[in-house]
């Protein structure tokens, strides 16, 4: 292929490569900046949680998952708060309002059994009825035990599952039921994590918001776009420069050798003499056997 021809392919891929990402970065902008998620907050309170670094953690890591998502400057995200222990307590309906579902969680006393599958179901219940219509309705369920009260977990998530909701779960340090939340989260589509001490738990929560609120399709599609612009500015030139040292080595290993050479008539390229054509741009090198 001639250099005028490679050129063009270059730019040719280039500008492809270029306006595919330009495409998908601004349906995917779109799509993300109006992407509105409603989530509850499910946090188990039961006996277990007693020992005090444990609900002091779990607060802590509740109120800055909250904080992540700025409730007060963007309508994008509402963020309610479900408690768990015998007993189900809907803390805080799905809001934007970040203070009084910050005050909520300070509230938060541990004491009793353990009922998260009906946790669980209550969640699913209200954001069935609560979450707006184009929403993503997801769950953040932390728990440090296993279930020993009201319907099973897994029951609870194939209820969640039908009404459509995202499951995110945590099983906060050794004693909680892994399998179990596992299974919840791959179920419904969510993801299961693992933290087994309380700063562990403030940065999993802090992953899961992150998670939530990324635009993923948005920066893969602005990657796209930088390695477009390097295709269309910066290859032709990157190639003449391999080009050049390429040639250059030849060179010297021609020299080091004593092989004649010959000049390409059209690119000046430097071949073996024995060589019939050019080999960079095809040229037949005239007077050659």
């Amino acid at each position: 292929m001639d250099p005028d021809s490679k050129r063009k392919l270059q730019l040719a891929l280039g500008f492809a490569v270029f306006g595919f990402a330009v495409i998908v970065s601004y349906f995917s902008v779109s799509e993300e900046e109006n992407s509105q998620i409603d989530i509850y907050l499910v946090i188990d309170v039961s006996g277990s949680m007693m020992d005090q670094s444990k609900i002091v953690s779990a607060k802590n890591a509740a109120s800055e998952f909250v904080d992540a998502f700025q409730l007060e400057k963007s309508s994008n995200y509402r963020i309610g708060l479900i408690s768990f222990e015998t007993q189900v307590h809907t803390l805080s309906k799905i809001t934007d309002d970040p203070s009084g579902l910050k005050d909520a969680i300070s509230r938060l006393q541990p004491g009793g059994d353990t009922a998260m599958g009906d946790a669980i179901r209550t969640a699913s219940v209200l954001l069935s009825q609560e979450a707006r219509p184009d929403a993503r309705k997801t769950v953040l369920l932390l728990t440090d035990g296993i279930a020993n009260r009201g319907i099973p977990p897994i029951n609870a998530a194939q209820i969640a599952k039908d009404n459509g909701l995202t499951i995110f779960t945590v099983a906060y340090g050794s004693d909680a039921d892994r399998s179990t939340l596992s299974q919840i989260a791959s179920m419904t589509g969510g993801k299961y994590y693992q933290a087994l001490t309380g700063q562990d738990l403030v940065s999993t929560f802090s992953d899961i918001a992150n998670v939530l609120i990324s635009p993923i399709a948005h920066y893969g599609s602005r990657t796209l776009i930088l390695v477009a612009i390097p295709i269309l500015l910066f290859i032709p030139v990157i190639e003449k420069g391999v080009a050049t040292m390429i040639q250059k080595a030849e060179e010297t290993f021609l020299d080091k050798r004593g092989t004649p050479r010959t000049n390409c008539p059209k690119c000046g390229y430097i071949n073996r003499t024995a060589s019939k054509f050019c080999a960079k741009c095809g040229t037949p090198i005239k007077g050659m056997a």
